[in-house]
């Protein structure tokens, strides 16, 4: 499969006059907002009111303007990736060994037009988050895995990317002046980012020794209906195509894609096998001859009862005969065993308890380590493997004058795995990498043709093979594992090509030699909160992990005792998830509506710093204090409230309690910024859990309501969300309150009128050592 990468330049323009000399003058803008008039949530002890007009910042500001793009992107597509450009030469010049305090930021999405940049609905291009950073000279970034022990997650020092990835800033020359050589912002960062204030009171900021990049990680969702809604803003929301998984109710404000439901695009797959909330079992042999293996079964059977019962639920035995008997002897192995006699036209299975526990008997053992059987698809495909000879013996039948073959150890082509071709009319053999619905390449022979015959047009071969196999892309067998998925097609014509028909089946294997004892094991099904495995979208194979322990147990989250269905991969349904570059929103039977006409915008952003003042400002670090799944995702489901609840009663809350910053210190908290979802988020609140005292509440603002003054951010549905602040009391604040040592308890309120995935629950924080 191909990847196609989207390089993108950032053009950074300065929005202030740089003199012509060796030392520039610091000069306060004059200039309004670049997205009009913001609100702050007021906390409780606030004496007066901060002025929230960059132009009347205290002490003045200056800002420079950043475009990143063009992100271009399909209906239902999800757009996040990574960039970094160099500053302008005028600023690196400027700050070359010197600081840069940020202390604000403004940001919007726009298309460039003749007649200026124009803003892209929010309802439209719907930004999920964006993780941004200014990088001085001292540090680099490098991409990464998440749980790479570099990245600093406790101070939020990385930006997210797509696939649990993270581009993280290393510092390889330190600063001279004792600052931090990279600054990471990611508040209030989501669907209201751009009427939500991002600012630091005095003394208060980001320094960054040496800027000279600007680095970002946008994450967006087209949800643009190409044929209803006019792209430069004032039509009304209509939803496009949307697929199953989808909780937007009909004519909704929002279109339900930006909530990443679960597509049948997505399979999920399962640590151990078990999918489930009930036990599975599974039959097993073992390679009883090799020391320093397991011989026997991690989790037996307990009892004659369970054995008799589990034993008929072994995949490839559902139209078997069976017969049962207990036993107490040194001659068969411990615990739940069968053998089975596959010669006649259904299976006759023997099914033993043994009782002795002592019993050193290895399943495997005492006869031949030959396996084989045979599956009838659109091929039938027969497989023995012999471990003592080193064989891998197949058989394979088809139609005698069309191509035929099979693709082993998968159900998907997207796997990219190993097959084998039978040309139609001349019976040629050919081994091959498939490739992503493509015919890949042919690979280096290494079976030998016993047999290849035609009876009443069906072509039958039998091929022989070592069971290693001859290159990283040949299979290799192993004469202990009794299962086998499988691909198979059937071509148009001789040649191979792109196939007529093709689908996926599972063989079974068993014991050639007769009464020889196959294990029946169990495998316990995990509690719930522990179901892990992987996201793999299958259109490019592409996996993500999906990790266990996602939620915590209570005072710190309610979610895992109210099984949340975003704790668990068993129950997920959507949600970041499910949400990746370039991965469509759409089910698979769905085509991509408008390909013809992509959107193609640009995220700009307006950096806001002032000279750094040593004596004077204070550095900033971050912290994420979620209540959710997943750490810094703090997501969750919505579950819907009971039919016919009036609107006002439909409210969902969750909260967590916990000590964020444990210990005796000096920690304060600056800044509080919580991010929540529209149109389902209703209001957050922080509390000193040992005081009672409400630190702050946040109620966002609704686009609609009348609240929001420029008509080109009111979008209907959609959120601004006033940040709290703390500070100086000349500036209209309340003192920053001592966090450390200090138990929290958070608490998040939602609308459930209607269910909804991948809400999030996570205050942002900016936190201070005073």
């Amino acid at each position: 499969a191909l990847t196609v990468v989207k390089v993108f330049s950032m053009k950074i323009f300065l929005a202030s006059v740089i003199a012509a000399s060796s030392v520039v003058a610091f000069t306060p803008s004059k200039d309004p907002n670049m997205n009009g008039e913001y609100f702050i949530s007021k906390t409780p002890g606030a004496p007066g009111d901060f002025p929230t007009n960059f132009k009347d910042f205290p002490g003045g500001v200056e800002y420079f303007d950043v475009y990143h793009g063009p992100i271009t992107s399909l209906y239902s597509e999800v757009w996040w990736t990574n960039t970094a450009n160099d500053i302008p030469k005028e600023i690196v010049d400027r700050f070359d060994g010197k600081v840069m305090a940020i202390v604000g930021m403004e940001s919007d999405q726009v298309r460039k037009t003749p007649e200026g940049d124009v803003s892209v609905p929010i309802n439209m291009a719907y930004n999920h988050h964006h993780d941004t950073a200014v990088v001085g000279k001292g540090t680099k970034l490098v991409e990464m895995e998440m749980d790479d022990p570099r990245v600093d997650y406790e101070n939020k020092k990385y930006i997210r990317l797509s696939r649990n990835r993270a581009w993280a800033p290393i510092e390889h020359t330190p600063s001279v002046q004792g600052v931090p050589t990279s600054a990471m912002f990611s508040t209030g960062n989501g669907g209201e980012y751009r009427r939500s204030f991002h600012a630091y009171a005095p003394p208060f900021a980001q320094m960054v020794e040496s800027p000279n990049q600007f680095a970002g990680s946008p994450m967006q969702i087209d949800t643009w209906n190409r044929d209803k809604m006019n792209i430069s803003g004032g039509s009304p929301f209509v939803p496009g195509p949307l697929p199953k998984h989808s909780l937007a109710p009909p004519n909704a404000v929002y279109s339900g894609l930006l909530e990443c439901p679960l597509t049948s695009r997505i399979e999920k797959i399962y640590d151990g096998g078990n999918g489930g909330f009930n036990d599975t079992f599974s039959a097993e042999i073992f390679s009883c001859s090799t020391d320093n293996v397991q011989h026997k079964c991690t989790s037996v059977v307990g009892n004659a009862s369970d054995c008799f019962t589990s034993a008929r639920q072994i995949d490839g035995l559902s139209n078997a005969t069976f017969s049962t008997k207990t036993v107490n002897d040194d001659g068969t192995p411990a615990g739940c065993s069968i053998t089975v006699d596959a010669s006649g036209a259904s299976p006759s299975v023997a099914v033993t308890y043994n009782t002795n526990s002592k019993s050193d008997v290895c399943c495997g053992s005492g006869a031949s380590d030959e396996v084989g059987g045979t599956a009838t698809s659109l091929v039938t495909f027969g497989l023995t493997v012999s471990g003592s000879k080193d064989l891998a013996t197949i058989t394979m039948s088809g139609p005698a004058t069309v191509w035929f073959g099979v693709g082993f150890g998968t159900t998907l082509m997207a796997d990219l795995p190993y097959a084998i071709t039978v040309e139609g009319n001349t019976g040629n053999v050919t081994e091959r990498k498939l490739g992503n619905h493509e015919a890949g390449s042919v690979l280096t022979k290494s079976v030998a043709v016993q047999s290849n015959t035609v009876v009443d047009g069906v072509r039958t071969v039998v091929l022989t093979r070592a069971l290693k196999g001859a290159t990283k892309d040949h299979y290799s067998f192993n004469s202990t594992v009794l299962s086998l998925d499988f691909i198979n097609a059937i071509g148009a014509g001789a040649t191979f090509a792109y196939h007529k028909s093709s689908t996926a089946a599972s063989l079974n294997l068993w014991p050639t030699a007769a009464g020889q004892h196959v294990c029946v094991c169990m495998h316990a099904a995990r509690p719930f909160g522990q179901g892990s495995g992987l996201i793999k979208y299958l259109p490019t194979g592409e996996t993500v992990g999906f990790k266990a322990g996602r939620c915590s147990p209570e005072p710190r989250e309610d979610l895992l005792v109210n099984r949340n269905p975003t704790c668990d991969l068993r129950t997920y349904v959507g949600g970041l998830s499910t949400c990746h570059h370039g991965w469509s929103l759409l089910d698979a039977e769905q085509e991509i509506p408008w390909q013809d006409q992509p959107l193609v915008y640009y995220k700009k952003f307006r950096v806001y710093f002032q000279e750094y003042n040593a004596s004077f400002h204070k550095q900033i670090r971050r912290n994420d204090w979620g209540i959710a799944a997943d750490g810094d995702h703090a997501e969750y489901d919505v579950p819907q409230c009971a039919p016919g609840t009036p609107v006002a009663e439909c409210n969902h809350t969750i909260q967590g309690t916990w000590k964020p910053i444990p210990g005796k210190g000096t920690t304060h908290i600056v800044s509080a910024h919580f991010h929540c979802h529209a149109p389902t988020c209703l209001m957050m609140e922080l509390w000193n859990n040992d005081t009672g005292k409400l630190l702050c509440r946040e109620v966002p603002l609704y686009g609609g309501s009348g609240t929001i003054d420029e008509r080109r951010f009111d979008e209907e549905g959609y959120i601004a969300q006033p940040p709290c602040m703390w500070g100086r009391a000349e500036d209209g604040l309340e003192a920053p309150p001592l966090i450390s040592n200090v138990t929290i308890k958070v608490v998040s309120v939602t609308n459930n009128t209607y269910g909804h995935h991948g809400e999030m629950a996570l205050p942002e924080m900016g936190l201070v050592d005073l």
